[in-house]
């Protein structure tokens, strides 16, 4: 998720449309498969899941516990808090949908919007979690003023879960109103942090960073390198 200036992973998605994968990997696929006449062996089949998809965008999801989180651009119903059903387009919410299996079938419950307190009238979304589902780094587009004018940048924020609320949301100390940061991915252990930004000194338009969490501060972003980043995005 990136915003322009003034002016576990059972789930993958493809081109915005949020499905499952029945098995993964499970037959091999020759390198040149169909060049020469081969047969093409598929090696997973694809379903869409039923009931989660909006006519809008619906992507990066992840599986925690029961729930199916995932970024949504369904409008949000501020009385219903989020369930599905209109026609217009709003701010990129985080959703969830709760995962129910019985007699060898999986359902998906009505999507709703997953914290109020992390989805606010701005951009918000990914969202990455640690192993125990209590601790989340997400992205939301923070507004900043500057010489420029007004400047509207995805940052990263932290929450974690207590009480039953997601709470302590703070942004944290490796973002710069100079730049934009999305996409973040947590280790199990919440420690190291996986990111994307267009800061400077990157190989292209946007590379990979991490970042390691230490006496309460993130450390300053490391570029993961020529072998990962490209000259492009």
């Amino acid at each position: 998720l990136f915003s322009k200036s003034k002016g576990k992973y059972s789930t993958v998605y493809i081109r915005a449309t949020i499905i499952t994968l029945s098995a993964v990997l499970t037959m091999a696929c020759p390198v040149n498969a169909g060049d020469k006449g081969e047969k093409v062996v598929p090696i997973f089949k694809v379903y869409e899941i039923s009931g989660c998809n909006s006519e809008g965008l619906d992507f990066s999801p992840v599986v925690i516990g029961d729930k199916l989180v995932f970024v949504s651009e369904r409008a949000i119903d501020l009385i219903n808090y989020g369930e599905t059903g209109y026609s217009k387009r709003s701010y990129l919410t985080i959703q969830y949908s709760t995962i129910k299996n019985a007699n060898d079938t999986t359902t998906y419950s009505i999507p709703k919007l997953f914290s109020g307190r992390i989805c606010q009238l701005q951009h918000s979304g990914p969202i990455s979690f640690d192993l125990s589902g209590e601790f989340a780094v997400f992205t939301r587009v923070k507004y900043f003023r500057s010489e420029e004018g007004r400047l509207y940048r995805p940052q990263l924020f932290s929450t974690k879960f207590e009480k039953n609320r997601w709470r302590e949301i703070e942004l944290l100390n490796i973002n710069n109103a100079k730049y934009s940061y999305g996409h973040p991915a947590l280790s199990s252990d919440g420690k190291m942090l996986y990111f994307v930004s267009d800061m400077e000194g990157g190989y292209g338009g946007k590379d990979i960073y991490r970042s390691e969490h230490k006496e309460g501060l993130w450390s300053d972003p490391v570029n993961l390198g020529p072998e990962v980043n490209t000259v492009g995005n």
